[in-house]
């Protein structure tokens, strides 16, 4: 299995197919969002929508004490991942960047954000892999 990468930031594009794909170095980024670190305790709203097809978990803010924005979980009614989606903003002395990150199981996910250096310039970027069979 490999991946269709688009890639994009500012104005330039590209496109790759990567055939041997390392997941641990992919996926990565979503494992860094572990919601059971201390400092995320008591500061995320869980919210329960159920339909006929899907159960969505949807853990929001409390404040703005934490990085993480909102955290969003779908699962089909036998209990499985559909797909899930996080936001986060990290603020520093010079630079503020949004990320917002979405995960598709055996599908693909993509990665949009932007990155403002204050007073300065703000760039753009987007990461969309698409998973495949070769």
């Amino acid at each position: 299995m490999g991946a269709i990468k688009q890639l994009k930031a500012g104005e330039s594009e590209g496109k790759a197919r990567v055939e041997i794909v390392d997941w641990k170095k992919e996926l990565e980024i979503f494992r860094q969002l572990d919601l059971n670190k201390a400092v995320y305790s008591g500061k995320l709203k869980p919210t329960i929508t159920e339909s006929d097809t899907e159960t969505i978990t949807s853990l929001d803010r409390i404040g703005e004490h934490i990085n993480i924005i909102n955290f969003t979980i779908s699962n089909d009614t036998e209990g499985k991942v559909k797909w899930l989606k996080a936001s986060k903003r990290d603020i520093s002395l010079f630079t503020e960047t949004n990320t917002i990150w979405r995960y598709v199981p055996d599908s693909g996910f993509s990665i949009k954000g932007e990155e403002r250096i204050k007073g300065l310039i703000t760039n753009t970027f987007e990461v969309n892999s698409v998973f495949e069979q070769f």
